[in-house]
């Protein structure tokens, strides 16, 4: 929200408060709240003038109480969202899926390759996947930090029509390669690497301009325009049962979650 929207709605509330203040003096009983003259609203303005500047830590205790609302209602509509596109979202019909194909639980991460909180997040997956058989993560990429995003998502995924996404996941995650990847000639050596791990680059390449692939990450900037309207983040995260059962149960998280959070998600599905 604009500052300047931010502020009417403080000063609102305050001219409110000074409203009733003021209504409820003697002083003031034979007035009229919704006639107040322009001398007397002068004075309100002053009255909440005075306290904003006499106690500014009241604007942050609001400003803080708007964020906790906006977020609270973000997460009201990406749950709504994510139950309605359940089928859509669950799907592995376009979208590569790492873990238990058969798991009875599933993650849908919508993710970009140069996000360090995807990054963190990787290595949690990784550890709950092999803690627990039953999970199974269905990789949205979400390329939303421009010319290098979308470099890694369509090799990403022209890498998984060669049934080697998880190897091209390995080069683009490893910790070990961040100075590559923004290197200048950032393309050819993750091409360098994508042919040691085994990949046939010039099918890559020629893969990376598929028009499924550009189809594949329009659908997911779709899901996530709907699941956060206002501004897309990564990463994103909706945990659920595969079948799409009891969907009242899905959960929601967009940023990076604890361990503890997630798991906790998916024992509440019984798993």
């Amino acid at each position: 929200m604009h500052v300047a929207k931010v502020f009417k709605f403080y000063l609102v509330s305050f001219i409110a408060a000074a409203l009733l203040f003021l209504t409820a003096s003697s002083c003031f009983a034979d007035v009229d709240e919704k006639a107040f003259s322009a001398a007397q609203k002068r004075q309100i303005e002053g009255v909440v003038h005075d306290y904003l500047i006499a106690n500014p830590e009241i604007l942050i205790e609001v400003s803080m109480a708007l964020k906790h609302k906006q977020m609270d209602d973000m997460k009201i509509n990406a749950l709504k969202v994510a139950k309605e596109n359940a089928k859509t979202i669950f799907s592995t019909a376009h979208s590569p899926a790492i873990g238990n194909p058969e798991g009875k639980i599933t993650i849908v991460e919508f993710y970009d390759y140069y996000c360090p909180h995807c990054r963190d997040m990787e290595l949690i997956l990784a550890d709950l996947m092999k803690s627990n058989k039953e999970i199974r993560v269905v990789e949205k990429i979400l390329p939303i930090f421009g010319e290098r995003s979308q470099f890694a998502a369509k090799i990403a995924l022209a890498a998984d029509m060669q049934n080697k996404f998880d190897k091209m996941q390995a080069i683009l995650m490893n910790s070990k390669n961040i100075s590559l990847l923004m290197s200048a000639d950032y393309q050819q050596k993750v091409y360098d690497l994508a042919q040691k791990a085994g990949l046939n680059v010039k099918k890559l390449k020629d893969d990376m301009i598929n028009k499924a692939i550009s189809a594949e990450i329009d659908a997911n900037y779709a899901l996530a325009g709907k699941l956060l309207p206002n501004q897309i983040a990564t990463p994103i995260f909706i945990v659920g049962k595969s079948d799409l059962t009891d969907k009242e149960k899905i959960k929601f998280f967009v940023g990076a979650v604890e361990k503890e959070k997630l798991n906790a998600a998916i024992k509440g599905l019984g798993a």
